[in-house]
């Protein structure tokens, strides 16, 4: 499959290549293009002078471009009203800048300006450039390569690859981060202590409550966005195990491994209150419990795709065979998945980047939404389903830990006294690997048992979902606890 350019037509318009020469002009072209189809202008110095003569042509051209008007049509309404001399140049030049919107293809329009072409004498002086932009927008008109495929194709594998199917690796967990910023400059020889730049410049010598009063919920839920895409290997510290997509992996896994541990194997499902991410239970009980709302919300999108179960497409699991079941599982499970990471990155554009920005107090509606189709005039049609890869300079200044509230703040000086008993100002990198460690130890392995904040689990075998009484109320004293204001030193 090419990715290249378009082929060129020949450089002499109607002619082969083998066939280029200087051809005497025919008495045909003398006759200019006003008056039909049939008529070209005597020189392309002439048609641009003409062009240029009168600026209407031009935003007559822009103005219907910006309407979603594709070239095509423009060049053959051109026709129509006897001004393609006229209006020659500005019609190339709509054919060299971006890419067409797409043809309506109940007009005809590429069969009406083929027939124009083969109408045009060989010498014509306009016809190799009109000819290049047809060439040119019949091969726009198909993405190359295409955004996806069908297949299995249709969702990210666990690991976050095959996104993008021609560049399967682009965001793949367990691949290096990316850089933006290249080093221009040598590191000088003699740098200050980390630690002395931590404390001078952004350690939080107290807590100062944020100014607008925003919610330490807003501040688990970017837990649940750094989570999704930062996960540096202890072992080295240039690589990812998380993917570069916003596809809640601190619930589903960062591979296919930890995936098939939270899935129960039936109709899409996943165990109940399970969130493979143990580093997520590390975190503040409101992080988790928002953890738990989207587990929770993948079980009863899957519940609802098979009660709705649109055109048939999920057969009774009874009469199923253990090959079909494994078949239909998965893909009520990848769809589930699909459309829950879908709501997660709903609630990131539509209310947490509005308090970010602080407009979530504004009479104003606006957010972005960059799920829509984007077009522009001059650079044509924003590519989709490219992929993406997070950078590290990205995870370095993608921090919240000023924000943290008085209370979160308090719960994890708890944890950290339970495993290291020195002061905080003593503690030593070691120290901070003995508290995760015992964290981890006192969590378990298995994803079905994880507990937080004091909570236990339903069921004989304590892998029952918890009670919704204590999601409600952590999820409430979050709610109401102020963050800490955005600030260092």
């Amino acid at each position: 499959m090419s990715t290249g350019t378009p082929p060129q037509a020949p450089g002499v318009f109607g002619q082969p290549q083998q066939e280029r020469q200087s051809a005497p002009p025919s008495p045909t072209s003398k006759r200019g293009l006003i008056g039909g189809v049939k008529s070209v202008a005597s020189s392309a110095l002439h048609i641009a002078s003409l062009a240029l003569a009168d600026s209407e042509p031009v935003e007559a051209v822009e103005s219907a471009i910006s309407y979603g008007k594709s070239q095509l049509e423009l060049l053959f309404e051109q026709i129509s009203h006897q001004t393609l001399a006229r209006d020659a140049i500005t019609i190339l030049k709509a054919g060299s800048e971006g890419k067409t919107p797409p043809l309506d293809d109940r007009n005809m329009l590429l069969e009406k300006v083929v027939v124009m072409l083969y109408s045009l004498p060989p010498d014509s002086p306009v016809g190799t450039s009109l000819q290049n932009v047809l060439i040119r927008i019949l091969w726009e008109d198909i993405p190359k390569p295409p955004a996806t495929l069908v297949g299995k194709y249709q969702a990210r594998e666990a690991d976050g690859s095959h996104n993008n199917p021609f560049l399967p690796d682009l965001g793949k967990a367990g691949m290096p981060y990316a850089r933006t910023t290249p080093n221009m400059h040598p590191f000088p020889e003699n740098l200050p202590e980390v630690g002395d730049i931590f404390d001078a410049l952004m350690r939080r010598d107290k807590f100062v409550p944020h100014p607008s009063g925003i919610s330490s919920l807003l501040f688990g839920f970017a837990v649940l966005i750094t989570h999704s895409i930062f996960t540096t290997s202890h072992e080295d510290l240039t690589i990812n195990q998380a993917s570069s997509y916003l596809d809640l992996s601190p619930i589903y896994g960062n591979n296919g491994e930890e995936q098939l541990k939270i899935r129960t194997g039936v109709q899409g499902l996943i165990h109940p209150d399970v969130i493979s991410s143990n580093r997520l239970f590390l975190m503040s009980p409101g992080a988790v419990a928002l953890g738990i709302v989207f587990s929770r919300n993948h079980n009863w999108i899957a519940r609802k795709l098979v009660e709705v179960n649109q055109n048939g497409e999920y057969r009774d699991w009874n009469k199923l065979n253990d090959e079909e079941k494994n078949a239909q599982d998965l893909a009520i499970f990848n769809l589930a998945r699909n459309i829950n990471c879908l709501w997660f990155e709903e609630v990131i554009f539509q209310d947490y980047i509005r308090v970010i920005l602080n407009v979530n107090r504004t009479t104003s509606t606006w957010s972005l939404v960059p799920t829509g189709e984007i077009k522009s005039l001059i650079g044509g049609q924003v590519p989709r389903g490219v992929g993406n890869h997070v950078s590290a300079e990205f995870n370095i200044l993608y921090r919240w830990h000023m924000a943290v509230s008085a209370q979160d703040t308090d719960w994890l000086e708890a944890q950290v006294r339970k495993w290291v008993k020195k002061p905080f100002d003593e503690m030593t990198v070691d120290d901070l690997r003995a508290v995760w460690d015992g964290m981890n130890s006192d969590l378990g392995d298995d994803p079905k048992k994880f507990t937080f904040g004091g909570f236990k689990r339903t069921g004989k075998d304590g892998t029952g979902p918890f009670r919704d009484e204590d999601i409600v109320k952590t999820l409430t004293n979050a709610t109401d606890w102020i963050a800490g204001a955005f600030k260092a030193r």
